[in-house]
């Protein structure tokens, strides 16, 4: 599909989900930020940004992203399962809970 489009959104999310299978964050990331750039607010790209950022131990970055989602989609599941996850092993980090 990007043979004859190279800027097609689902194509370059699915794009960057294959490279982040295979361990190339980077790559998936700058995949995500192609599409985010043409729409800052594509919840699936930034979701799955949010996740290869996390892959790379950016929790921070990623939580950002996972925000920016549920800024405009507040009952989108997916953001808030990764988002607590973040949180909850930052808290643990701090010896604030247990988990």
């Amino acid at each position: 599909m990007l043979a004859k489009d190279p800027e097609d959104v689902d194509a370059l999310v699915n794009k960057g989900i294959s490279l982040g299978y295979q361990g190339k964050h980077d790559e998936a990331i700058a995949c995500y930020d192609r599409v985010l750039a043409k729409d800052p607010d594509d919840a699936n790209a930034l979701v799955k940004k949010g996740v290869s950022l996390g892959y790379q131990g950016k929790h921070d970055e990623a939580i950002a992203c996972y925000d920016r989602v549920l800024a405009k989609y507040p009952m989108m599941q997916m953001p808030w399962s990764k988002r607590c996850r973040f949180e909850l092993s930052r808290q643990a980090r701090r010896g604030d809970c247990f988990v």
